[in-house]
């Protein structure tokens, strides 16, 4: 069996979704070519549910299929795919291809916008702008893509009244030692501390910036404050009655 194959012990910690398949033989074929160039790849399919939510008529918002690849392997994942790309593009191809209908200036965007394509539509964007003589900087515009994923990934600010709501929202259910309602306050002000996104080369960014990440453990220190006076109050003091209302949340979960 191939060393590179992963197994329930050997699965690395920075495992990140790298691309998303509606066809399990589109899924395969990338595989093949990442585990080739001793990629560890970790494949899912539509079996497993945390991956697919339904809509209201049942249609799946996530494709079937996805592969994982150690998030320090994109760069190399993209490099291998597109070489594999090149190899296998016949010039007949680029005639039948829709990019063979674009301009200059759209090509050149398929190019600005690499990691939102496939490795097959960059190469062939690449291809068709050489034959029309056109000169491709690919350090240039490599630099110009950097650029715009840095600017798309700035940490934003995170909405100061909805921090607010959340707080005494939480605040208020940790001192009546409502869990339900605790757990979704919680969440969603632990994402201002934690959350984060991971750009296309598979690097990590703050969602937040660091003004909402402090206020957001101020918020989270808040509301467990209230939890642990909200518990000494249920146990011990009995100061304060609070009605058991956990009891609806769940009957709407």
């Amino acid at each position: 069996m191939p060393s590179n194959l992963l197994d329930d012990h050997r699965i690395p910690t920075d495992l990140a979704v790298y691309q998303r398949f509606n066809r399990s033989e589109d899924l395969r074929a990338v595989v093949t070519v990442l585990r080739e160039n001793d990629i560890l790849v970790k494949t899912s399919g539509e079996d497993v549910g945390e991956w697919r939510e339904a809509t209201i008529i049942g249609a799946p918002l996530q494709p079937k299929f996805w592969i994982e690849i150690p998030a320090v392997q994109f760069e190399k994942a993209n490099y291998v795919l597109q070489e594999e790309a090149e190899k296998n593009l016949a010039e007949e191809d680029l005639a039948a291809h829709p990019f063979a209908d674009y301009s200059i200036e759209e090509l050149e965007e398929v190019l600005l916008e690499e990691t939102e394509w496939d490795a097959e539509a960059v190469v062939v964007a690449r291809r068709l702008l050489l034959r029309q003589g056109r000169d491709v900087d690919l350090k240039a515009l490599r630099q110009k893509s950097r650029e715009r994923l840095a600017r798309e990934y700035i940490p934003r600010s995170g909405t100061r009244w909805v921090m607010a709501f959340f707080t005494l929202y939480g605040g208020f259910a940790g001192l009546a030692v409502w869990i339900v309602s605790l757990l979704i306050s919680l969440g969603i002000l632990l994402y201002y501390v934690a959350g984060s996104r991971r750009d296309p080369n598979g690097v990590k960014h703050w969602a937040y910036d660091v003004a909402t990440r402090q206020l957001g453990r101020v918020a989270v220190g808040i509301v467990f404050a209230c939890l642990v006076f909200g518990l000494v109050n249920f146990f011990y003091l009995g100061w304060v009655r609070f009605p058991p209302i956990d009891v609806w949340y769940w009957l709407w979960f």
